[in-house]
């Protein structure tokens, strides 16, 4: 179900809270398991029955993990292979089965389990808290990756939500589903827009004008949506982790992901990368480090080869920044966001089109290469597309620096941002009655 959607906004939801309310409040973990898997079913039976069989099997092994003092290390890796081949199975072999809706969430979140567990950060789990951890609805389909350590702790006392709370709550959920709906969206149509004409058709201010608008769409959808299920979090009583700190305001890409899907990188650092030695085992041993985590991250989006380009592309660019150029851009006030202005499109071009051959051919429009067969159009479509979108890309580009999380945090209990969002709400609701809701592009993951 789309967390952008009337059926979940005016059906799903208040049916829910209405009884998650009006429960003990020692019951609400159930009446919050119960209402997860009602949701997760709604997207078919084969989805929860493997999301439930794959929690059973993870359980069983973590409380084995907990308990043995010896054999732990089998148990660990019988969970890890269990874990890691079902997500290869269903997503990168034809099964017959579509991919169950957020396999690839909920398979981080049971790997962090096992392999925390084995560190001894988690004992005494109990079955049902940890059910209800793993099929949480607001976070189980895109994120953000949670961690059993990080509310485990409020699973196992009577969930008690404090007014505040509420305020928070529906504050982020009303301007995330702005996010995607009024900007996210729009932008969609945006680079639809461009993409059609095809690389052979356009110029060169087309192709980073749809680069520009692609790399806005990605942010504010997955923005948008991490924003929606922070917000539900915070109104059942859990604080569900930050995933976004104004990454398009970074210098580098080192930086850039520090604050993009901060909860992957943060699983990626925590059960890869330093597992691997990180960088203490001199620059040889870190750049392969550094090469590992970019590939799996590669290969974790797709098997398409424009991931793996996507993947090696930010790895040689972070290791320039790492040993070469990352200091000179840190300490400049404006060359790293010129920098940054040029390499954010660029990779997220890469990592959109999944044709290689379009990928090329689109690339080199962006910079002003001409193959056999490439038309030369001018700037008439480019002109075109700016006079119908400049207010768009002006109100996307204001949105995607650092002000508007600002002015939120200053002004957050101010009653005109308060009515100014209930503004954006239904403003909202009236594009998805009129026009619709396209679904998230990270459920594709």
């Amino acid at each position: 179900m789309n967390l952008a959607s009337l059926g979940f906004i005016f059906h799903f939801l208040p049916i829910f809270l209405i009884a998650y309310y009006l429960s003990p409040v020692r019951f609400r973990k159930y009446t919050l398991l119960l209402g997860s898997l009602v949701f997760y079913a709604m997207s078919g039976w084969i989805n929860i029955i493997i999301l439930v069989g794959m929690t059973i099997i993870n359980y069983l092994c973590l409380y084995g993990i907990s308990k043995c003092t010896r054999g732990r290390c089998m148990l660990l890796a019988l969970g890890v292979i269990i874990d890691v081949a079902t997500l290869i199975l269903f997503k990168y072999f034809n099964t017959g089965i579509a991919i169950p809706l957020g396999l690839s969430f909920y398979n981080f979140a049971m790997l962090s389990s096992l392999i925390d567990s084995y560190r001894g950060k988690i004992k005494g789990v109990k079955f049902v808290d940890f059910l209800t951890y793993v099929t949480m609805f607001p976070q189980l389909i895109s994120g953000p990756i949670t961690r059993f350590t990080e509310i485990g702790g409020r699973l196992s006392k009577p969930i008690v939500v404090k007014p505040r709370f509420l305020e928070q709550g529906i504050t982020l959920f009303a301007l995330g589903l702005s996010y995607k709906v009024l900007l996210a969206d729009k932008f969609m149509a945006l680079w639809n827009n461009i993409y059609r004409v095809g690389p052979h058709g356009m110029d060169v201010a087309t192709a980073w004008l749809g680069a520009i608008g692609f790399s806005l769409e990605i942010y504010f959808d997955f923005f948008g949506y991490s924003m929606m299920a922070i917000g539900i979090g915070r109104i059942l009583g859990f604080r569900l982790s930050d995933n976004f700190d104004d990454p398009y305001s970074t210098k580098t890409m080192t930086g850039f992901w520090r604050k993009w899907h901060m909860t992957l990188g943060r699983w990626f650092r925590d059960y890869v990368y330093i597992p691997l030695g990180g960088n203490r085992k001199g620059k040889a041993r870190t750049v392969f480090n550094l090469f590992a985590v970019w590939m799996l991250t590669a290969i974790w989006h797709g098997t398409t080869l424009n991931f793996l380009v996507w993947g090696l592309f930010l790895f040689v660019f972070i290791f320039l920044e790492k040993y070469v150029y990352g200091s000179f851009l840190e300490k400049s006030k404006v060359l790293g966001h010129i920098y940054m202005m040029v390499m954010i499109p660029i990779s997220w071009i890469i990592f959109k089109i999944t044709d290689i051959n379009l990928l090329f051919e689109y690339t080199c429009r962006m910079f002003g290469i001409k193959l056999e067969g490439m038309a030369v159009n001018g700037l008439n479509k480019f002109v075109s597309l700016i006079t119908e979108y400049w207010w768009l890309v002006l109100i996307g580009l204001i949105f995607a620096s650092p002000l508007p999380n600002y002015l939120l945090k200053k002004f957050f209990h101010n009653p005109v941002l308060k009515l100014l969002i209930l503004v954006l709400f239904w403003f909202s609701i009236y594009e998805l009655i009129t026009v619709g809701s396209n679904p998230f592009l990270y459920f594709a993951f």
